[in-house]
């Protein structure tokens, strides 16, 4: 099979997709926490759940990619602090990974 650039890009979207939407379901599955990354299998942060959903695995552009469409569902480059806001919940950062998944 032949790659190119468009069949790379989509491949890379499809990752970012994926490990955003198993970041939202790991969450689901396990628990939602603030102000600590928390340990896989566990409650996470949103940072956390990023890293059990696989973002680990991403390359350096994908992450990139993965940060924008995350600013873009919650509004800010500072996911860490917007997950601790005090008003925040587990269905807010469910629903955001969701809706940045779908970008």
């Amino acid at each position: 099979r032949k790659v190119t650039m468009s069949t790379y890009a989509e491949e890379e979207a499809a990752k970012i997709k994926s490990v955003l939407t198993a970041a939202a379901t790991y969450l689901e599955q396990f628990g939602w926490q603030k102000f600590q990354l928390g340990w896989d299998g566990g409650p996470r942060c949103i940072l956390g759940a990023l890293s059990s959903g696989g973002a680990w695995r991403l390359s350096n552009t994908s992450i990139s990619d993965l940060e924008e469409r995350l600013h873009m569902a919650i509004g800010t480059d500072a996911p860490a602090a917007w997950n601790d806001q005090q008003d925040r919940t587990k269905e807010d950062v469910i629903n955001a990974l969701r809706k940045a998944a779908e970008l």
